[in-house]
């Protein structure tokens, strides 16, 4: 045949009653024949129960992401509420503890310490003397002027 006539060359092939497999690396072909493929039907059944469960997966998440926000919102509502009576009780420990610091201020003042010793009948104290204890005297001093 030449390059440039019509004819068609025809070529005969018939495959071989036992496929050849070809092993690769090695440069040999096997004569095992290949296993028989065939087509495996499924039922109708098993279809809806495969998708049931992924049905379900589906709306247990959706649930979740629904719900699992809603607790979390909540909760923190009621602990921002919680926190908030707690700065109140908090603020108003703190307005007492100041005003009791103040009242203690006042109380433990020296003019007012002189002011309640006088009136419980108490007297300033003189000049303070020394106890001699070789001579068994008391040098300096004198003793406080009292209401007697």
């Amino acid at each position: 045949m030449s390059a440039g006539s019509n004819a068609h060359a025809r070529v005969n092939y018939s495959a071989p009653s036992s496929p050849a497999i070809h092993m690769p690396g090695s440069g040999q072909t096997s004569a095992q024949p290949r296993p028989t493929l065939r087509v495996i039907e499924g039922t109708k059944g098993q279809l809806r129960q495969s998708a049931f469960p992924a049905l379900l997966a589906a709306l247990v998440l959706f649930a979740s992401t629904i719900v699992v926000p809603l607790i979390l919102n909540t909760s923190m509502a009621s602990l921002a509420y919680e926190i908030r009576d707690q700065r109140i009780e908090l603020a108003q420990t703190q307005a007492e503890i100041d005003s009791l610091e103040a009242k203690l201020r006042t109380v433990s003042s020296t003019s007012h310490l002189r002011e309640q010793a006088t009136k419980n009948g108490l007297v300033p104290v003189g000049p303070i003397g020394v106890i001699s204890l070789e001579r068994g005297t008391v040098e300096g001093g004198v003793p406080a002027s009292g209401g007697q």
